[in-house]
């Protein structure tokens, strides 16, 4: 079995390599490798500059910045640039705490580590926080979430699609409970890692203050992503402006310092556009319809398989099979690159965190498998597959 850390693509292979591992990260779209190629031949110029070749430069990210905008619903300028969603995550749990001091904060249990390691720092320096339970499937309790809230709390942090399991959280009814129960200066903060380009969102109906995302995970490249700051909200009496966590000049407004990746921005940019016309089309609808035909087709092989999650995400199929499936996926399947949880932890060994919080054992989790399927994979491929598959079990 290949994960996506070990799979090597090998053009004498008898049997090309199928890519199911849209989760840990997608192609680059060829459109967005000819746009950054673009960039680093005849745009080679500082955007800082004051000179016409840094003008075209800046002139460049500032589209990018309307295009993401655009996929997201919101004003281009509340698009922060950077390094990906780990970094955007960073800044705001610990930037939307440093502007109130250290306070109360909630978060889930089944988060990602670029959200639980930041909170786990703050609580280290006197921070308070509650990590919330989830059920068999990975959804959080409302009503929990509604009696931890206190005077104190000042900051929500909630994944919107879980990147192992697909678990969709309804951010819209917890932005709701939060506005309603909450200290007007409390901040929502979802990580959308899995959820930009793949759904359609619009972030000023959900209601939320805080979002982050990477562009690897919509067929952009690595090493750029963003956060979004919503300005403005009928709970809070002023714009939203956070402290920078780090110091330099006024690049991203001072926000986040540093020369511009322009042509990683530019490719963000163009990933964001092209996820934006691929929802028009019902990508997401074609990938649903996709996960659910390889999940009816390994339950069928497989009855005791036992799916994780709550099914709603498009792209995520995490699936826990019995011990002699697995063995004939290993033998069968070696040509595919998927994972066994998420990529973050593929290489440690350990158990889930995520698959461990919804009650799964050690042992459990081992035969636990996720699958992301992406705009490359078609229906004769998960059927083909399916068929090959079924020739090893015993």
């Amino acid at each position: 079995m290949l994960n996506s850390d070990q799979a090597t693509l090998n053009s004498d292979q008898a049997i090309p390599t199928v890519y199911w591992d849209h989760c840990a990260s997608t192609p680059v779209s060829p459109t967005v490798i000819k746009q950054m190629t673009r960039s680093l031949t005849t745009h080679h110029a500082n955007p800082s500059s004051a000179h016409p070749w840094g003008y075209a430069v800046r002139e460049e990210i500032e589209n990018a910045r309307d295009q993401l905008a655009r996929l997201l619903k919101v004003q281009a300028r509340e698009i922060f640039f950077t390094s990906g969603a780990t970094e955007a995550n960073n800044i705001a749990i610990l930037s939307g705490l440093k502007r109130v001091g250290l306070h109360h904060v909630i978060t889930q249990k089944t988060e990602h580590s670029a959200v639980l390691k930041p909170i786990k720092t703050l609580v280290e320096q006197g921070c308070t926080a509650t990590v919330l339970n989830v059920d068999r499937k990975g959804y959080i309790d409302l009503d929990q979430l509604k009696n931890e809230i206190n005077a104190d709390t000042r900051l929500v942090s909630l994944m919107h699609i879980n990147n192992e399991i697909g678990t969709m959280q309804a951010i819209a009814e917890i932005a709701e409970l939060i506005a309603k129960h909450a200290h007007p200066e409390c901040l929502f903060h979802v990580d959308g890692a899995q959820s930009a380009g793949k759904i359609p969102i619009d972030l000023k109906a959900l209601n939320i203050d805080l979002f982050s995302l990477s562009a690897h995970k919509f067929y952009g490249p690595k090493g750029v992503g963003a956060l979004y700051v919503n300005r403005k909200s009928p709970r809070r009496s002023q714009a939203l402006k956070l402290p920078p966590l780090f110091f330099g000049g006024q690049h991203e407004r001072g926000l986040r310092p540093g020369t511009l990746a322009s042509h990683q921005i530019i490719g963000l940019g163009q990933a964001a556009q092209e996820a934006k016309e691929a929802l028009k089309t019902l990508e997401d609808q074609r990938l649903h319809t996709l996960v659910n035909e390889l999940y009816q087709g390994l339950k069928g092989l497989d009855p005791s398989a036992c799916r994780q999650g709550g099914g709603e995400a498009p792209h995520v199929l995490s699936i826990t099979v019995s011990k002699p499936t697995l063995s004939a996926i290993e033998e069968a399947w070696g040509h595919i690159a998927f994972s066994r949880g998420s990529a973050c932890q593929s290489s440690s060994g350990k158990a889930s965190h995520v698959l461990t919080a919804l009650g799964l054992t050690s042992e459990e989790a081992s035969r636990t498998l996720r699958f992301g399927l992406g705009r490359d994979n078609h229906l004769r491929e998960v059927q083909e597959n399916l068929k090959l598959l079924k020739s090893y079990l015993p």
